[in-house]
C-alpha cells in the first residue's frame, strides 16, 4: 500500500499538466502491474482486451460494468475512491492505481487514461 502511494506521488509530480474531469467519460489500459514487489508489464493486447471505463459523477465513481465507488478524500491533485473490494487512487496526468483491499498492496495495478 506504501509503494503504490509513493509511486503515484512520484507519477504525480511527473505528470501534473491533466487531471480527471467530473461529468467525463475514460476509458483506461492497464500498463502494469506490481505483484509481491515485481513489476509485470502488461502487454498491450491483453490491456486492450480488458479496458476499465468509468465516469467520476457526484462524490462516486461508476464504471462500465455499474461498479461504484465511493469518494474518500482528496489531496493536492490525488483523489482516492473505493467500495468494499477495491480502492482507487486517480492522480494527475490521468493515471490510476487500484488495490484489491484483500490483497494488502501485495498486487497493485496501474493505469493509463484518456478522455473518450
Amino acid at each position: 500500500m506504501k509503494r503504490i502511494i509513493v509511486s503515484l506521488f512520484f507519477l504525480s509530480s511527473l505528470l501534473f499538466s491533466q487531471s480527471f474531469k467530473k461529468d467525463t467519460q475514460y476509458y483506461c489500459l492497464n500498463s502494469y502491474n506490481v505483484k509481491q514487489g515485481e513489476k509485470i508489464v502488461v502487454e498491450k493486447e491483453v490491456a486492450l482486451n480488458n479496458p476499465l471505463i468509468f465516469t467520476i459523477k457526484k462524490e462516486k465513481l461508476i464504471t462500465s460494468r455499474n461498479i461504484e465507488f465511493d469518494f474518500r478524500m482528496q489531496k493536492g491533485g490525488m483523489s482516492s475512491y473505493s467500495n468494499e473490494e477495491l480502492m482507487l487512487l486517480l492522480t494527475p496526468g490521468n493515471m490510476l492505481g487500484l488495490v484489491p483491499k484483500k490483497a494488502r498492496g501485495q498486487l497493485q495495478l496501474f493505469f493509463k487514461c484518456e478522455e473518450k
